[in-house]
């Protein structure tokens, strides 16, 4: 019996411990490895952080405190190559990991952040920080963003800036011992790149006419140059995705410029658009629907018909949840709902919240002073701010999303824009962006005196409508308004 159960013990040895092995090398073979060493004494964490391609929001794949020597080790599991952003919290750099990479990375801040990148891993990383480099010498060259360019010098700095690109590409041999799939991806992100300055350039000028009378047909030809490919989604390639987005946005306007009628059944117009487009692989008509219906406020019956039409067409899609989750809070958003409250710093440091402005009509611009588009805005918003300067029944109300770190940036911005007229804030709450489902700046939101909401996205200064609206409320009749007082 003894004998029996010895060969027995023998069997089961010998089939479950090479599947332990097994187990525990597919485990090591996950496994990302990053050691850390800066000289900031500034910086006090990282965090290594990915995207969600539909949401655009993100996750914090690792985080760890930086130690008294300037050291910090992060180890996480990774089933599939993934971009990824790490962050020093005043700088960054884009990231390129792989299952059992084992990166060393050494930043000095002696005189301007530098990062080196060494160790299993290394190549494609630096190949990214160098270009990010690149990109960063052309985008205020002459005192100039890209998108204060007339169109024929946004062309010449994008060729040269291009050309750079293609000669870092040549010249660096490291990288050409990467694998053609790990290539393909890296020079995408940097031809992606300048696809969505196109796309931005034309979204901040669209309404002037002189600007696109101007434009040369391979600027306004700019969705052609998408290559419309699945691996950008999978490896979680931000860039990508921002310029898909950027191509809705240019496709709406170029829908609804031209006659307003369409623009409540832009969304239909659109997606059928996309379904009949050959040029699209199913995985790439399944994300544009999905970024139609996350991206719409109103819950239309056109939303309404084309939310069923996506969960029969893509009845598994991993998409669904997050459309879902969508759809009920955009319920709580609605006309009518209370507005989320949050809260900033007033240049001179006092905290400000939206409730503290109740019984005002308040006209909410969330914006950045990075963000060109923003800043494309002011001149209306100046406008449209001056049509009620003798009313103080309304408030304009810009709410800075910058970090707190770089105040004194925002600051320096308020005092010399002599557009900005209203109350100025550094947004301090960080779930705003979570409660009005805002997908990126600039956003727009109208609150109307009882503090309930009118429009969670409202329309921009430069739409013409806004003035209506303010109006529209200031004649509406509260109900304090029709309690007569007691003879």
């Amino acid at each position: 019996m003894k004998q029996h159960k010895l060969i027995f013990n023998s069997l089961v040895l010998f089939f479950i411990l090479p599947i332990f092995i097994l187990s525990c090398n597919i485990k090591s073979s996950q496994t990302v490895k990053i050691s850390v060493l800066t000289n900031d004494r500034a910086s006090k964490e990282i965090k290594i952080i990915i995207y969600d391609m539909l949401t655009l929001a993100d996750s914090i794949l690792s985080e760890r405190q930086i130690d008294s020597t300037g050291k910090a080790a992060l180890e996480f599991n990774l089933t599939q190559p993934t971009f990824a952003y790490i962050d020093f919290g005043k700088y960054g750099s884009s990231l390129y990991l792989e299952p059992s990479n084992d990166l060393k990375i050494t930043v000095d801040t002696i005189q301007s952040p530098k990062i080196l990148f060494t160790g299993n891993g290394a190549v494609p990383n630096n190949f990214l920080y160098q270009t990010a480099a690149i990109r960063k010498s052309y985008e205020s060259k002459g005192g100039k963003y890209f998108s204060y360019l007339y169109p024929n010098d946004l062309i010449l700095r994008l060729d040269s800036l291009e050309h750079d690109y293609a000669n870092y590409h040549s010249t660096n041999q490291n990288s050409k011992s990467l694998p053609e799939n790990t290539r393909e991806l890296l020079t995408l992100k940097n031809n992606i790149g300048v696809i969505a300055i196109k796309e931005e350039c034309l979204m901040v000028h669209y309404l002037d006419s002189s600007y696109i009378s101007q434009c040369p047909k391979q600027l306004l030809n700019i969705s052609n140059e998408i290559p419309f490919d699945q691996k950008p989604i999978k490896y979680r390639l931000l860039d990508y995705v921002l310029a898909l987005r950027g191509n809705l946005g240019l496709l709406k306007r170029n829908v609804t410029r031209y006659n307003r009628n369409h623009e409540a059944n832009f969304p239909k117009i659109l997606s059928d658009s996309i379904e009949q487009n050959k040029k699209y692989t199913k995985g790439d008509k399944e994300l544009l629907n999905a970024m139609i219906l996350i991206d719409e406020v109103e819950l239309t019956p056109t939303i309404d018909s084309l939310f069923n039409a996506f969960k029969h067409n893509y009845p598994g899609s991993l998409y669904l949840p997050h459309l879902q989750e969508n759809r009920n809070s955009r319920l709580a958003l609605l006309p009518g709902k209370d507005a989320p409250d949050f809260s900033g710093k007033t240049m001179d440091g006092k905290t400000l919240s939206l409730k503290d402005l109740k019984t005002k009509i308040i006209y909410v611009d969330v914006w950045a002073t990075w963000c060109a588009p923003c800043r494309a805005e002011f001149p209306f918003s100046k406008h449209l701010a001056k049509q009620f300067k003798d009313n103080n029944e309304v408030v304009f109300l810009y709410s800075s999303i910058d970090d707190l770190s770089k105040k004194d940036k925002w600051v320096k911005m308020v005092n010399e824009n002599k557009d900005l007229l209203g109350i100025q804030i550094l947004q301090q709450d960080e779930n705003m962006e979570k409660a009005y489902l805002m997908r990126g700046v600039p956003h727009y939101i109208l609150i109307d005196q009882d503090g309930k909401i009118v429009n969670a996205d409202a329309p921009r200064p430069s739409s013409g409508k806004v003035e209506n609206e303010i109006r529209k409320l200031l004649r509406k009749e509260r109900p304090s308004d029709s309690i007569k007082p007691k003879p």
